[in-house]
């Protein structure tokens, strides 16, 4: 019996993303294939990725917003620019990781912050 608690109070310390297998994408067709047309669902809202290089989604934090903007494939790294109440943000490069339905987009070519997200 102290064995079973011992173990649970381990699994229970052991951060979900020590368990991930998160692989990363490294090629414009692996990011066709796995990420391109799935409804993605971040803490603060959803995106959807088109094959044309167009994408859109809404914000639900701090306040509800819809938003679109534009996508490329550049040298591993999927680089958006999204217009949101009628501002551009910017080009912003994201590394991209995937383990099954999860994602992960790494800021600033893999060395920022990184955002969780699934995939459905």
């Amino acid at each position: 019996m102290r064995i079973k608690a011992l173990l649970l109070s381990i699994a229970l310390a052991t951060p979900t993303a020590a368990l991930a297998e998160f692989t990363r994408i490294e090629t414009s067709e692996q990011f066709n294939d796995q990420v391109v047309g799935r409804v993605i669902t971040f803490s603060v809202g959803t995106t959807l990725i088109h094959a044309d290089g167009t994408t859109e989604g809404s914000l639900t934090k701090p306040q509800e917003v819809d938003y679109t903007g534009t996508w490329t494939w550049e040298d591993g790294f999927y680089c958006r620019n999204l217009v949101i109440d009628g501002d551009e943000t910017g080009v912003i490069c994201m590394q991209v990781e995937v383990d099954g339905n999860n994602l992960r987009l790494i800021r600033d070519k893999g060395e920022g912050r990184a955002y969780s997200a699934t995939m459905e």
